[in-house]
């Protein structure tokens, strides 16, 4: 049995759209995956015996809004902490790379992937969704998404929400 590898590079189109339709997302054409995916701000793949089987990316505009795109898994490598992996390599470069006043995005698909999510263990000590409501309290990130509101913050820098893609 190999050992999982996160490697700093964006995945291939076959790879990227084999990942996306195998973890329930849809399949993107071709040309304007090409496209996408070498504007990338910052991607990361988790490989397992040389096989892409997960993958994740930061795009946007490299100074004022930037979105968490494409964290997806293999059904096969779920539950093995593999997301989560994903998310603190993503969540350090924005802690890193990210003005204070940077706008940055999250996508939530129906798998409730993002929901569960905590992300903490960074080079750069804990980071944690925090949702401020209203009123200025914090909730947990772990509630649904119909129960907070749709800001969240990352080390102060603000974060949007949204359902699905």
């Amino acid at each position: 049995m190999s050992a999982y590898r996160l490697v700093e590079r964006v995945p291939s189109v076959e790879d990227y759209n084999r990942i996306r339709v195998a973890a329930g997302l849809i399949q993107r054409d071709p040309r304007a995956a090409e496209i996408g995916l070498s504007n990338t701000l910052f991607g990361v793949c988790m490989e397992r015996g040389g096989r892409v089987v997960g993958m994740g990316r930061i795009v946007g505009d490299g100074g004022l809004f930037f979105e968490v795109a494409d964290v997806a898994v293999l059904p096969e490598h779920q539950k093995r902490g593999l997301g989560r992996m994903i998310m603190d390599a993503l969540a350090s470069w924005l802690c890193d790379n990210t003005p204070p006043t940077a706008y940055v995005k999250l996508i939530v698909g129906d798998d409730g992937f993002l929901r569960e999510i905590r992300l903490q263990g960074t080079n750069t000590g804990v980071i944690r969704h925090v949702v401020h409501d209203p009123a200025g309290r914090s909730v947990p990130v772990d509630h649904e998404l119909g129960e907070r509101p749709a800001r969240t913050t990352l080390r102060g820098v603000p974060v949007r929400v949204s359902e699905s893609e």
